[in-house]
């Protein structure tokens, strides 16, 4: 609503604020001089009228008085901000701690958190956590795992990693009675890996089906002709054209069962030579780990994982599945 409009014709010069009538009938020389003299601000009746309340109401509603902030013991603050201030925290960790629940006394008392500093058992200071647990030896991960597991400060930084077993390891025990301190080392002795047995598990199996060797434990299988084979790698090596983790992921693609078997593989990708320790080559790493007779996931989990070296992968052997 206009509320000049009721002043009739007065030509005031181009950029002169408009004269504005109040609810009793006064002109004033501008909107902003009659909301002073109601005792409220320009912007609050500017706001109030924007919102639809009726002249009357926006002039004579009282602008609410700001109640300052008082802390715990009673002293008042013009604002929480400056209160924070007294008390050396922020805003942020105020209103964060009162959401909590904390009282007024704790959340304006309690010192904020040093992300920067850490202290040793000795009581030397460091920059961080991660620049302590560098002095040590560690990782910050390695440092930070130990201490919520309740290792306390002198054991968690004078532990060498190398001698600590992983303490997150489930030590498991195979058919024969041996004790290995995770499934990582069961895997890495018996060349099974470690996803096969994490399925096993999340599976529910114990006992036989849990340790069983994934080759004398392969699903039977069958080829498009209705011929049956003890595993998929027994078909794939009868068909001699691709791997087995191939034909299976050809399958997923929603192949058909002989494209699948019968296609060669894909050519167009540029294949790499690898080599051995000995500077021997080989035209895939397949035929490497086929060569020192061993799997080649088991060979791409000692490089990868084990951080083991080339010559340690090939040459050490693979111990022999537990019997069952």
């Amino acid at each position: 609503m206009n509320y000049t409009k009721e002043l009739g014709e007065i030509h005031m010069p181009k950029g002169s604020p408009k004269p504005f009538k109040d609810h009793t009938g006064k002109v004033h020389k501008s909107m902003g001089k009659c909301a002073e003299a109601w005792g409220i601000t320009y912007f609050a009746l500017r706001s109030r009228l924007k919102m639809k309340w009726d002249l009357e109401r926006a002039l004579t509603t009282p602008v609410a008085t700001k109640v300052k902030p008082k802390d715990h013991l009673g002293n008042e603050y013009d604002t929480i901000k400056l209160m924070c201030k007294h008390y050396d925290i922020t805003t942020k960790t105020y209103e964060g701690r009162l959401s909590m629940g904390w009282d007024l006394e704790k959340t304006l008392t309690t010192p904020k958190y040093n992300k920067q500093a850490f202290y040793d058992h000795e009581g030397t200071e460091w920059l961080n956590m991660a620049v302590c647990a560098k002095a040590y030896g560690l990782s910050r991960s390695t440092l930070s795992a130990r201490l919520q597991r309740d290792w306390d400060l002198e054991t968690a930084l004078t532990t060498p990693t190398s001698d600590q077993p992983n303490p997150r390891a489930i030590p498991i025990v195979d058919l024969n009675g041996k004790i290995y301190e995770s499934k990582t080392a069961y895997s890495l002795e018996n060349d099974i890996s470690t996803n096969t047995l994490r399925r096993r598990e999340a599976k529910g199996l114990t006992g036989k089906d849990f340790f069983a060797d994934p080759q004398t434990g392969a699903i039977e299988c069958y080829d498009h002709k209705g011929n049956k084979y003890d595993s998929k790698k027994a078909r794939a090596e009868h068909f001699g054209n691709v791997e087995s983790h191939s034909i299976d992921r050809r399958l997923k693609r929603n192949e058909n069962l002989e494209k699948a078997l019968i296609d060669p593989p894909f050519e167009g990708l540029k294949r790499y030579r690898v080599y051995d320790h000995k500077g021997k080559e080989y035209p895939t790493m397949q035929a490497m780990a086929d060569e020192y007779k061993i799997r080649l996931g088991t060979l791409h989990n000692r490089l990868k994982i084990h951080k083991w070296s080339l010559e340690k992968s090939l040459v050490t052997p693979v111990r022999g599945a537990v019997s069952i």
